[in-house]
């Protein structure tokens, strides 16, 4: 299979941050001018549940009560940008695919270039020792707002039919934001070694090239980002 990219900038984000902060740096790396596609994988500070912009808070809730955090902490919800379902980052590995405008991923109707991302996906999956297909049924989608148990078109499913991935997307002027989930129990013995095994695959399955890159962030910016949308109780409630 042909790679996505020709060139593509990695970024290992080493800060671990809330739902809030990690939703803003992704806009604001979207808003960013570049030529490169941007690959980020990141962590959360906290335990944490995102969903959709389309999906309602009290949906989130039933989904994930606050009750449903065993080590006692409190569990923090954030409304995406992107669209998609419910999803515990607490059992995932996460990562962002920032893609200029006029790119041709960016140009694509969103199920191609979901399809080409979670194909690239599936090959490192693959060669990662698992079992892995694409969803191509769509007659089960939207039966319920968790996430991983909902698959949609173009999700990675193990042999079984269990959903392993998914993501949501946004178009914008500024390109295409792609945040994308992946259970970590499809990681043999769950490992943070296996966690970074199977990222290394999926940046191959990319991109021909590969680049790290040193990005710097404005947290000036990153913060009114919080302050307008995803640290908002408004932002948050607003379904």
């Amino acid at each position: 299979m042909d790679k996505v990219f020709s060139r593509l900038a990695l970024w290992i984000d080493p800060t671990a941050r809330s739902g809030a902060e990690n939703m803003a740096v992704d806009e604001y790396l979207l808003k960013q001018p570049r030529e490169t596609p941007l690959l980020r994988f990141y962590k959360w500070s906290e335990p944490t549940v995102s969903f959709g912009y389309f999906s309602t808070y009290a949906e989130t809730l039933a989904c994930f009560p606050q009750q449903s955090c065993s080590s006692g902490e409190k569990l923090h919800y954030v409304r995406r940008w992107t669209g998609g379902g419910v999803v515990d980052h607490r059992v995932d590995w996460t990562y962002t695919l920032v893609i200029p405008r006029g790119h041709s991923l960016e140009r694509m109707r969103g199920a191609g270039s979901y399809r080409r991302i979670h194909q690239a996906l599936g090959v490192a999956m693959r060669q990662h020792g698992e079992q892995v297909n694409l969803q191509i049924d769509r007659e089960s989608e939207g039966a319920d707002p968790a996430c991983f148990r909902s698959p949609v078109e173009h999700d990675v499913l193990d042999h079984k039919g269990m959903k392993l991935a998914g993501a949501g997307q946004r178009r914008t002027k500024y390109g295409l934001l792609h945040q994308g989930s992946v259970a970590k129990s499809s990681v043999k013995k769950d490992s943070d070694e296996g966690v970074v095994s199977c990222q290394s695959l999926f940046v191959e399955a990319l991109a021909y090239q590969r680049e790290v890159a040193e990005v710097e962030i404005d947290p000036m910016a990153v913060e009114q980002l919080m302050e307008l949308r995803y640290a908002d109780r408004a932002w948050l409630r607003k379904r």
